[in-house]
């Protein structure tokens, strides 16, 4: 690895290591909204122009590299937007930034292996502690379909017809399949989904009354529902 990205390195780790310590449920907010602008700024203005200079250059290596520590961040702010989210009372949004930091912690483990000296996988485990800990049990959905037309968001190409393999990092940039046209087969219950956001928001209890899954807050009805 050159000279230039492992100055780089060092920095991120400092930075990483600083904004680690807000990571915390009991961390004043302001800190943690603080943090998060900090981060979005080291982001925005030292790493994503860096990695556009790799990709500039087709160095691929380096930027796949990049493309593993900017994952590795926007999983912390993601998991910084949760905390706070739940504070204010809003567990649904709460959810959502924990997937997405889950997903993205996920692609910075397969993007380089320098993900290996991030302690990703001590990551991923206090990921998955913060799922069962801070939220019920989920119900989720998994939706089986007939796939028509697939595009690689690589070449952009059908994806049977193209050489890229979906979750491997291509100058940047990580492989998926973009399922341009479907048909519906089938909707199932499932224990362990492939994307946890498909999951019910709410639920009718015993005595007829219509909840949120998290918090247990009573949906209010429509007005224009009533005869």
């Amino acid at each position: 690895m050159n000279k230039e990205l492992n100055l780089f390195f060092k920095i991120f780790k400092e930075t990483i290591k600083d904004c680690s310590k807000f990571c915390f449920m009991c961390r004043d907010k302001q800190y943690q909204k603080n943090t998060i602008k900090k981060l979005s700024d080291f982001l925005n203005n030292d790493l994503k122009p860096m990695k556009k200079n790799m990709i500039d250059r087709k160095d691929e290596n380096a930027a796949n590299y990049l493309l593993s520590l900017e994952s590795f961040i926007d999983s912390m702010i993601n998991e910084l937007k949760m905390l706070i989210a739940l504070k204010e009372g809003y567990p649904d949004k709460a959810w959502s930034y924990l997937i997405s930091s889950q997903n993205s912690i996920r692609t910075a483990a397969q993007a380089h292996p320098i993900s290996a000296k991030l302690n990703i996988e001590d990551y991923v485990r206090k990921l998955k502690f913060l799922e069962k800990m801070l939220f019920p049990p989920q119900l989720f959905v998994s939706v089986g379909f007939i796939e028509k037309e697939v595009e690689c968001s690589i070449c952009g190409k059908n994806y049977a017809e193209c050489n890229h393999i979906v979750g491997r990092p291509y100058l940047g940039k990580l492989c998926c399949r973009i399922i341009k046209k479907w048909e519906l087969q089938e909707v199932s219950i499932v224990e362990d989904p492939a994307n946890k956001l498909a999951r019910a928001t709410e639920f009718t209890d015993n005595e007829g009354i219509q909840r949120n899954c998290l918090s247990w807050k009573r949906i209010k009805e429509n007005p224009k529902n009533k005869l």
